[in-house]
């Protein structure tokens, strides 16, 4: 089971990333910002990655230093990393791939999903290839190579989707 972010969680990680950039902060922005950033859908370890990503951002630093703040736009970006536009292999239309940047692809990268998150996760990233490896009717794990997840079964939970 993945236990959920709280805004408690996301308070600790602001206070974190503020302390670690040596920046501060009025503490109802930080009650704010937290609000902000836990109602994300945010796992525990996404969140406590997110900080070591933010923590160690020169970007970030450079920002604050020159007035600027910590935003929950600062956290989804570390979370979701970067985007850039590919053409298809064949000629096809463009498509925007996301590259996870540092802690958060591992934390990414183990997160199981639900079919609904993997085919939104898809959809979102211009439905590179096939979305999942194939489940033959004798039980056989079908890999296809150009698929974005593979297929777990999960005792008590039934099948999920990982990111490969």
């Amino acid at each position: 089971m993945v236990e959920r972010a709280t805004v408690q969680d996301a308070e600790e990680a602001v206070v974190a990333v503020m302390s670690a950039l040596g920046h501060e902060m009025a503490p109802d922005r930080i009650g704010y910002v937290a609000e902000i950033v836990a109602a994300g859908d945010w796992t525990r370890a996404e969140i406590r990655a997110t900080v070591n990503v933010l923590a160690r951002d020169t970007k970030l630093r450079d920002h604050i230093r020159f007035g600027g703040t910590i935003t929950p736009a600062d956290f989804e970006g570390a979370r979701s990393g970067e985007d850039r536009t590919e053409r298809g292999a064949d000629g096809g239309p463009d498509r925007v791939i996301t590259t996870l940047r540092g802690f958060a692809l591992k934390v990414r990268r183990n997160r199981l999903y639900s079919f609904a998150e993997a085919r939104g996760l898809w959809d979102a990233a211009g439905q590179p290839g096939k979305l999942s490896d194939h489940v033959l009717a004798d039980g056989t794990l079908k890999v296809e190579p150009t698929a974005m997840f593979t297929v777990v079964e999960v005792e008590g939970t039934g099948r999920r989707f990982r990111l490969k």
